[in-house]
């Protein structure tokens, strides 16, 4: 009798360990199913502020502050065929572009490359443009209050504008694309001349806003439409503003 009740009373102990262990494990999932029910009512709400408020890119939330990327592209003195550059984006921000522009940094240390002044054929070149900052383009309005159309580093003429008989023969004449590669869209997927991307004495404003997600990669092919004149570095700046969220902006509008 006594070996029964003891049985029993064992069986009863187990049990209630049982019940309580199934108790801890039913108050554990219910505070995981609070919690992402939770986190799924603040996306909801998120997306609902975003559908029902946000009517311009500057008004979806997360901190904004002026950005700048840029992508450059080495050439070598006579390249003629397209290259790449990238420029990659913040994991923590996505990137509203506002405006672009495109330089050429001059890094030609050879003065056989740099002409000699038609008008005075027995001054030569005696100093490099190595560091100067030039326009992508040739052309006149894209050069805008420039005052010389070509280079010149002599001890009698300095840059020339009165005597300028070469008319831009060391600048580019480059075309662009531009290219969101996570999602494979293209800003400009045909050839565009470098002067369509130049607003005279400031950057060129875009006609709308272009957003890159977070780590996404903007890439910029150039192609050089005559040999390039010199060594140097193409520069095509993106200018605009971040917005710091780990969301995405597809993600927020439900996209």
């Amino acid at each position: 009798m006594s070996s029964s009740l003891s049985a029993a009373q064992s069986e009863i102990k187990e049990l209630a360990s049982e019940v309580s262990s199934l108790k801890s494990q039913i108050s554990s999932a219910s505070k995981s199913v609070i919690s992402r029910q939770n986190q799924l009512n603040a996306l909801l709400k998120l997306q609902k502020f975003a559908r029902e408020d946000i009517k311009t890119l500057s008004a979806f939330p997360g901190i904004k502050q002026p950005k700048w990327y840029s992508a450059d592209i080495d050439f070598e003195y006579g390249d003629f065929e397209e290259k790449v550059g990238q420029a990659l984006i913040s994991a923590d921000s996505a990137f509203v572009c506002t405006q672009v522009q495109s330089y050429f940094i001059v890094k030609d240390t050879d003065l056989d490359h740099y002409p000699e002044n038609a008008y005075l054929p027995l001054v030569l070149p005696t100093h490099t443009a190595q560091g100067r900052v030039l326009p992508c383009s040739g052309l006149k309005p894209y050069m805008g209050d420039c005052l010389f159309n070509d280079i010149y580093f002599s001890g009698v003429q300095g840059f020339g504008f009165i005597f300028a008989p070469h008319w831009g023969q060391l600048y580019p004449e480059l075309d662009f694309k531009i290219e969101v590669m996570g999602t494979g869209r293209y800003w400009a997927s045909q050839w565009v001349p470098s002067f369509a991307f130049f607003g005279a004495q400031s950057p060129f404003y875009l006609g709308y806003e272009g957003v890159v997600e977070n780590s996404d990669r903007l890439a910029v092919y150039a192609n050089p439409t005559v040999p390039m004149g010199l060594k140097g570095t193409v520069r095509f700046v993106f200018h605009g503003y971040s917005i710091s969220s780990k969301v995405s902006t597809q993600a927020l509008i439900g996209q």
